[in-house]
């Protein structure tokens, strides 16, 4: 009967040290399993923001063209624009001047 107890023993001993080993295992594959989730979505969340970057660039590039274009095409008919920084100065043929801020409003 000793015998019997000192096994029940040692199998209940092994039964829960296995437990708590196989917990340990799956919990440190778990997380490593939603870290590489994570990884993944934050690569994808990346690459996505540099191409809306890429994107943005050159409609900067083509808005600034349009600008460009804009001025000469006025320049031609006597109406001169100068942009420097967030001031716009409009000058007419006839001499008259209009000065203006540009105001950063949000686009909803």
């Amino acid at each position: 009967m000793y015998d019997f107890n000192v096994i029940n023993a040692i199998l209940s001993i092994a039964i829960i040290l296995g437990g708590i080993a196989a917990f340990r295992f799956s919990f440190k594959r778990t997380v490593a399993e939603v870290q590489e989730r994570v990884i993944n979505a934050l690569e994808t969340e990346l690459n996505d923001i540099r191409a809306q970057l890429t994107e943005v660039k050159m409609e900067n590039i083509r808005l600034n063209q349009t600008i460009d274009a804009i001025c000469r095409a006025l320049a031609k008919s006597g109406v001169y624009i100068t942009i420097q920084g967030d001031i716009i100065t409009i000058e007419n043929k006839d001499g008259s001047i209009h000065v203006t801020r540009i105001t950063e409003t949000e686009e909803h």
